[in-house]
């Protein structure tokens, strides 16, 4: 008998153990976007007097509703206890990076300023630290039994 077959005999299936770590920032995840985009608007009232500022707003906003769209679908699947979860939960990690990504070129390339010193203006470590941190639950999503256990819809 594996330690698969006996973690699922005793029962590791829900939200909980680590599980509930990953169910509280998934919910919240959605609010902290709409947060993040809330405290971003004086920004984006000065950007909007700049040359080309308008294209940076309106896809910087893009960025943001594509990925609180990935979030929110995400939300839904969890609580729905989807089989698909943890590959939305990846792609999720992947739509954060990518946001990061296109928001710093965004802005470079509009803008005409180095993606070095947008960078500068960024909390790196933060984000960087944040999109680790994420990683590994990820890598939880695919190696867990009650993981496993749990998203069986």
């Amino acid at each position: 008998m594996s330690t698969d077959d006996i973690a699922g005999r005793i029962g590791l299936a829900g939200f909980g153990g680590w599980l509930i770590l990953v169910v509280i920032g998934q919910t919240l995840a959605p609010f902290a976007t709409v947060i993040q985009e809330l405290t971003s608007l004086p920004d984006y009232r000065e950007l909007m007097q700049l040359p080309n500022g308008p294209v940076v707003v309106y896809g910087e906003v893009a960025l943001a509703v594509a990925l609180l769209a990935v979030q929110i679908m995400a939300v839904a699947a969890m609580y729905r206890r989807s089989r698909n979860y943890p590959q939305i939960y990846l792609c999720q990690w992947i739509a954060t990076i990518l946001a990061v990504i296109g928001d710093i070129v965004l802005v470079s390339e509009v803008l005409h300023i180095p993606a070095s010193r947008i960078m500068e203006g960024m909390n790196i470590g933060r984000t960087v630290g944040h999109i680790l941190y994420s990683g590994l639950w990820v890598i939880y999503m695919f190696s867990s039994v009650r993981v496993r256990n749990t998203f069986t819809r």
